[in-house]
C-alpha cells in the first residue's frame, strides 16, 4: 500500500463533473438536506425558502379536449398523481383569451401539455402561435405538444414525462 497522501481537493475537482453535480443536487429532495447543502455553498439566504422539486410542480393541460376532465383526472390518479397536480384549461374558446404569461417565470409548473389551440390567441408575440412562443421564450416550463387531447394521448405524454424525469409522482 502506498503511503502517498491523496490531494482530496484536487481529486474532487477532477472527478466532480457538471453532470455528477446535477445528479447529486437532484437527490436533495428533502428540505433539510437541501438547506444543509445550501449552507455549505454559502447560499444560506435561499435555505429559508420552501422548496418544491421542479419535477413535482403542477402540470398545466391547455387546449381543446376530446376527453373530459374527469377521465383525465382518473388517468392521472392511475399513474399515481394527486388530482391537484394538474390544472386543466380544456376549452378551445377559453384559449383565445387565456393569459399564457401566468405560466411564465414561476416555479409552480413543471410542464405544460399543449393541445389544439386557436391561432388567434394572446401572448404570441412575434411567433406564429402561442405554443411556439412558450417553446422558444425563456421562463416557460417544458412544453409538450399533442395533436388531440384524448385519454390515450394524455396517458402517453404523462408517461413520457415521467420516464424523462420531467415530472414525478
Amino acid at each position: 500500500m502506498s503511503s502517498q497522501p491523496i490531494d482530496l481537493v484536487q481529486t474532487l475537482q477532477d472527478e466532480l463533473t457538471y453532470e455528477k453535480l446535477k445528479e447529486i443536487i437532484t437527490t436533495l429532495i428533502e428540505p433539510d438536506k437541501l438547506k444543509e447543502f445550501l449552507k455549505q455553498l454559502d447560499y444560506e439566504i435561499f435555505a429559508h425558502e420552501e422548496y418544491t422539486p421542479h419535477n413535482r410542480g403542477k402540470i398545466a393541460v391547455l387546449g381543446g379536449s376530446i376527453a373530459n376532465k374527469q377521465h383525465l383526472q382518473g388517468i392521472s390518479k392511475q399513474l399515481g398523481f394527486n388530482k391537484n397536480r394538474f390544472e386543466y384549461f380544456l376549452s378551445y374558446d377559453e384559449m383565445k383569451t387565456f393569459q399564457f404569461n401566468k405560466l411564465r417565470n414561476i416555479n409552480k409548473y413543471a410542464a405544460i401539455i399543449a393541445g389544439p389551440m386557436p391561432h388567434s390567441t394572446s401572448g404570441t408575440g412575434t411567433y406564429s402561435s402561442v405554443i411556439a412562443a412558450m417553446e422558444n421564450d425563456d421562463g416557460y416550463p417544458p412544453v409538450f405538444r399533442i395533436a388531440k387531447i384524448t385519454n390515450s394521448s394524455f396517458r402517453n405524454i404523462v408517461k413520457y414525462m415521467m420516464d424523462q424525469n420531467i415530472v414525478a409522482v
